[in-house]
């Protein structure tokens, strides 16, 4: 008899798991205000391998590679009793994310083995080695090349704005095995170890003094025994699926936390705020519209996955939707957290750091497609548009 999963009663399991979870993960009562990137680094491993521990770690997954075969819904309840406690974000977000779907739908039942596993309980960290200096949104132009010496791969190029790379134990990089001018047909999915001869990371200081992703070159680097994800010439189509899961189950999480720092943005407003200027009371209350339909939106795409639909064009509108609405959140907040009030205090003294939050939300419309490629996605695929052309 199939098990009929209860969602209500597992968030009441997972709240209680939380709260006695959490300040261990922490390390104190509750997180530091500011912690350095360290030591939110270190949180965030801290946490993925207790999710791990409970069973946790990615519900939907199969049993047989370490999941619940729950259905997508207990994904959605995890990400908002996890946004809710200000759990950490995810750790090997980029395995979990974009690498495990790739081997989950298309990898060898060998790879399925060696790497899922260590994967989900943060044993084996994921980099994504995809874009490049001249191939970001136009990945079909990448110039990163693969080649066979006496039976072995040799991968030599550059890529860029590779997150985790710095810590990263594999890459999941996409390199051109055929000529020149094969586009998108002759591209196929490596699995690279990163700490070999061959491999220079160069970390990039961001706005906001991380340095989460580097520039990574690559000369002559050895790929993994049974390196290839799929199949050879064929790894453009696997890149576009696991690329929708990142605009799909991925933004589940985004999702979550904006509309949680939303409505703590409200009350903060609500319970000290009567020196806002009615403007930014106007902007605040259209963010907060924007998110309670962004979450709709979210719940849409998880309710096509449950009925085993592909991940559609709608998740790539979403994901612009919620870029625009996470950088029109950082706009508000660094505009009221510079407001006094009568009390000679700040009007916004609480978390998040809306300095930090500001300059972070300026990248969301550049990282995972640009809104500009996304909507020539959605006018050429999902509307039937003719491409542009100048």
């Amino acid at each position: 008899m199939e098990t009929v999963f209860d969602p209500e009663g597992f968030r009441v399991e997972l709240r209680t798991w939380l709260r006695d979870s959490l300040p261990g993960v922490w390390g104190g009562a509750r997180p530091p205000v500011r912690p350095s990137e360290a030591d939110d680094m270190a949180m965030r491993k801290r946490f993925d391998q207790a999710l791990y521990a409970a069973g946790w770690g990615a519900l939907s997954w199969p049993v047989a590679y370490g999941g619940q075969d729950a259905p997508v819904e207990a994904e959605r309840v995890l990400a908002e009793e996890c946004a809710a406690a200000a759990a950490p974000e995810r750790y090997n977000r980029i395995g979990l994310g974009i690498v495990a779907p790739a081997l989950i739908h298309y990898g060898s039942a060998t790879q399925k083995e060696r790497y899922l596993r260590p994967l989900l309980a943060a044993e084996e960290i994921w980099c994504q080695g995809f874009s490049e200096p001249n191939a970001g949104s136009d990945l079909a132009s990448l110039a990163t090349r693969a080649r066979l010496v006496d039976g072995r791969w040799k991968i030599t190029g550059q890529k860029v704005w590779t997150t985790l790379s710095t810590i990263a134990d594999h890459c999941f990089l996409l390199a051109r095995t055929g000529g020149p001018d094969s586009g998108h047909r002759g591209i196929t999915a490596f699995i690279v170890p990163m700490d070999q001869p061959g491999v220079t990371i160069r970390p990039i200081r961001q706005i906001n003094d991380s340095t989460e992703f580097s520039e990574v070159f690559f000369d002559d680097a050895e790929p993994a025994d049974e390196p290839v994800i799929g199949e050879v010439d064929r790894g453009w189509q696997l890149a576009m699926t696991v690329l929708s899961y990142e605009r799909s189950t991925n933004l589940l999480n985004r999702q979550t936390r904006l509309s949680v720092t939303v409505d703590a943005l409200r009350r903060a407003v609500r319970d000290q705020g009567p020196e806002a200027p009615e403007v930014l009371v106007d902007d605040l209350v259209d963010v907060w519209i924007r998110s309670e339909a962004l979450g709709c939106a979210v719940r849409e795409h998880l309710a096509e996955m449950a009925d085993g639909l592909p991940p559609s064009i709608g998740n790539n509108a979403t994901k612009v939707y919620w870029s625009e609405t996470y950088q029109a959140l950082g706009d508000v907040g660094l505009a009221l957290r510079g407001i006094t009030t009568d009390a000679g205090g700040g009007l916004l003294d609480e978390e998040p750091d809306w300095y930090l939050y500001y300059l972070g939300s300026r990248a969301a419309s550049i990282y995972a497609g640009t809104d500009e490629i996304q909507r020539n996605i959605i006018a050429e695929r999902g509307l039937g548009l003719p491409r542009y052309s100048a």
